[in-house]
């Protein structure tokens, strides 16, 4: 199933332009690996995406079925709740359900009628169906797993440094029910165990992805597509970040051979242009005019290979 796909888009920031002309498709377990140099547009496009920033041309359409999560969206708003309350938030569809229940349970103290035992059965099933049952275990394997200890659950909100409020906003993004997941450097703040949960939570997850990291290794480990952001486009590649290297060296490579067999060619052609002007007779205008099609011809949708910029 196609979670999303995007067309001719294009963002630009006063005189500069950051990116035009994007095309892409993602699958609903697609895991994208994001790079490019800094600065080339890798956190706008993911703003595109997640609809905190209009494009100036173009658009990213999502399948009616596609739920989005994005870091920026589940930053700790309230200060004086503890970390725990403030990522349990994101279950608070299922915390709703428990309320209900447990107001449903008084009644049936009082009243016991099939009426209000068959809504009791609905909502039980509604609160299994969503997780319910282990809702609480996912929480807290979370908030460990990226490195907080039991004690810290019941820090306040205000005495949680920035990379503790980052770590707490990727634990509700991997913890909401979101199928697609946009994760912009999830591994800052990150000790090399809870990367590794990191790692290991991703493999198991059953959604897409698009991850962008300065950790090769780690998008090594966490991707199979690699999506390179680099001269104002984007070029897509099969694979992890490594194997994506290969396949760019030779589609560079072989770019780099067909430009200069090209010019090869001009260079020819134009010498013999050059040739039949000196003669300077009547049928010699002919051949130079068909040399000088052929030219632009070869010069058609040429460009010169840029050099490679480091990622």
């Amino acid at each position: 199933m196609q979670l999303a796909a995007a067309h001719d888009l294009g963002v630009s920031f006063v005189t500069r332009r950051l990116f035009s002309g994007l095309d892409f498709t993602l699958q609903h377990n697609a895991r994208v690996g994001l790079v490019g140099m800094n600065g080339c547009g890798k956190t706008t496009l993911l703003r595109v995406m997640s609809g905190q920033l209009t494009p100036d041309t173009g658009c990213v359409v999502f399948n009616r079925e596609a739920r989005l999560a994005y870091m920026e969206q589940f930053l700790l708003a309230d200060e004086d709740m503890t970390l725990y309350e403030a990522v349990l938030q994101v279950f608070s569809e299922l915390t709703a359900i428990e309320r209900q229940l447990a107001q449903l349970n008084r009644r049936l103290e009082r009243e016991h009628t099939p009426a209000l035992l068959g809504e009791q059965q609905k909502l039980q099933d509604r609160y299994a169906d969503q997780g319910g049952y282990t809702y609480a275990l996912r929480l807290r394997a979370a908030l460990l797993g990226l490195g907080f200890s039991e004690e810290d659950f019941q820090l306040p909100v205000r005495a949680l440094s920035g990379g503790q409020r980052s770590k707490a906003a990727l634990a509700k993004v991997l913890l909401s029910d979101a199928n697609l997941l946009l994760l912009d450097e999830p591994t800052n703040h990150l000790d090399i165990a809870s990367i590794e949960w990191l790692e290991a939570y991703l493999a198991a997850y059953r959604g897409a992805f698009i991850l962008i990291s300065h950790d090769r290794y780690f998008l090594d480990q966490a991707t199979n597509e690699t999506w390179a952001m680099e001269h104002g486009g984007l070029r897509c590649f099969p694979g992890n970040y490594s194997a994506h290297l290969t396949l760019k060296e030779s589609e560079d490579e072989a770019a780099r051979r067909v430009y200069q067999n090209r010019m090869r060619e001009i260079r020819r052609v134009e010498g013999i242009i050059e040739q039949q002007k000196r003669f300077n007779q009547a049928r010699n205008y002919v051949t130079i005019a068909s040399k000088q099609k052929q030219i632009e011809r070869l010069k058609f949708d040429l460009k010169q290979p840029r050099a490679d910029a480091k990622t």
